[in-house]
């Protein structure tokens, strides 16, 4: 099973052998992007919020070798994001200390446990496809205009006549492209969603 659809309890399991390099490198492949994008929705400059993302995975790591997280007291989702969310008030709390411009959104940031769970889920999906696209990319037969006519349609949302002119496609090859790159993503994204605890 390649690592990126790995379920959480098989990279978990794995996590415990600290010097598996490559189970930890998949890890931060697979968090370190949420944990960003969260930040950023939460104010965070792209700079302060990979700080927070760094802190908060070596604080996963810290607190995991300790034997601190216990599946039974809940999902790897809801440790994860807590650790991320004390993470991100940590940086706005330096910011403010350093009297910096946006440090005021600070308390925006008491949000319910709802709240944090909603933009965590929010950033997991966005990583999710992210990911998935790049696996269509890589592992499909697909050619690069289809891929790219795709891509224009379904993620930036441009009418299929206007793709087809641009990319000098038949408007039926537009349409189709869709359909074949939208059935192929939506089961990388099934396979990817039992790894990021999503289903």
């Amino acid at each position: 099973m390649h690592s990126a659809t790995q379920t959480t309890s098989l990279l978990l399991e794995q996590l415990r052998e600290p010097e598996n390099d490559t189970i930890w490198r998949e890890f931060d492949a697979r968090y370190r992007p949420v944990i960003i994008g969260f930040g950023r929705r939460a104010g965070l400059s792209a700079v302060d919020a990979e700080d927070a993302a760094q802190e908060a995975l070596l604080k996963f790591v810290k607190y995991y070798q300790k034997g601190a997280y216990d599946r039974s007291r809940g999902r790897l989702r809801a440790w994860m994001s807590g650790i991320a969310r004390n993470c991100v008030f940590d940086q706005h709390r330096a910011r403010q200390a350093r009297q910096e411009v946006g440090a005021s959104r600070l308390g925006e940031l008491a949000m319910d446990d709802g709240g944090v769970e909603t933009m965590w889920n929010d950033e997991c999906r966005r990583a999710i496809v992210d990911r998935a696209m790049r696996e269509l990319r890589e592992t499909s037969r697909m050619d690069e205009r289809t891929l790219k006519a795709f891509d224009l349609v379904a993620f930036e949302q441009r009418p299929a006549a206007e793709v087809a002119k641009e990319l000098g496609m038949r408007l039926d090859s537009v349409y189709a492209a869709k359909h074949r790159c939208a059935r192929q993503l939506r089961g990388i994204v099934e396979r990817l969603q039992l790894a990021y605890e999503m289903e």
